[in-house]
């Protein structure tokens, strides 16, 4: 089976590794970054309140982070989740890449067939790394010309929107046609979304509308222990 492969002691090391040195790395922007912000003469009680901020800030909208975790290492076990969620992986993306993975090898999952998801799911954020490199810098200066030739300086807004958008129009149509219980779940965890977005613009709760991912991620897959009661064949 693949446990041995997902659950082996070298996928720890390399894991740790990897997360060792980006925390290394993290720390010494941090750094440099209230080095930089003393020289400016920002005192050290309003760093500490932006640290503070931040903080909170980070870490609780992290829950939706953390959901996911517990749910592809159900399947992935422990490090290949701990690695994709804590380096270039999104919870949305990796939840669909994963059922996707397992569905398309059509069997159970072996040693080579776990290989064949890790490589799948790395290949499919590699353009997340290397495209800012390649065409960052250009396309950031297309955008700001564009802005300003355009008599809307907002053109950038359409364009961001519009590739949000498109987005959507992907990845959408798999959870309302897969089954019944998906399509339900979407439903409600947009029905949720929205009122948590209307209640923290009229109460003005910053907090509120930082968490809202995290919030309707937990609502919504507590929402499909309902929904599998009332569609139990999906």
């Amino acid at each position: 089976m693949y446990e041995g492969v997902a659950n082996s002691a070298l996928l720890y090391i390399l894991v740790i590794i990897g997360l060792v040195g980006i925390l290394a790395f993290s720390f010494a922007f941090f750094r440099k970054s209230y080095k930089r912000c003393r020289e400016f003469g920002m005192s050290k009680e309003a760093l500490m309140r932006v640290i503070r901020s931040s903080l909170i800030f980070t870490i609780v909208p992290s829950l939706a982070i953390v959901i996911g975790l517990f749910t592809l290492t159900a399947v992935f076990d422990i490090p290949w989740p701990w690695w994709r969620l804590s380096v270039v992986g999104s919870v949305g993306y990796e939840l669909m890449a994963g059922q996707s993975a397992v569905e398309a090898a059509g069997r159970a999952v072996t040693g080579d067939v776990f290989v064949a998801l890790m490589l799948a799911m790395t290949l499919g954020t590699a353009g997340w790394i290397f495209g800012p490199v390649i065409v960052g810098k250009k396309l950031g200066s297309g955008i700001k010309k564009v802005d300003g030739e355009s008599t809307n300086p907002g053109w950038s807004m359409v364009l961001n929107s519009t590739f949000w958008t498109t987005m959507m129009c992907v990845f959408i149509p798999l959870l309302v046609f897969g089954s019944p219980v998906e399509a339900a779940v979407l439903f409600t965890s947009c029905v949720i979304s929205l009122v948590l977005g209307i209640i923290a613009g009229k109460t003005k709760w910053r907090w509120l509308s930082e968490c809202n991912l995290a919030f309707t991620l937990i609502l919504g897959m507590l929402s499909s222990l309902l929904w599998t009661r009332i569609f139990p064949a999906g």
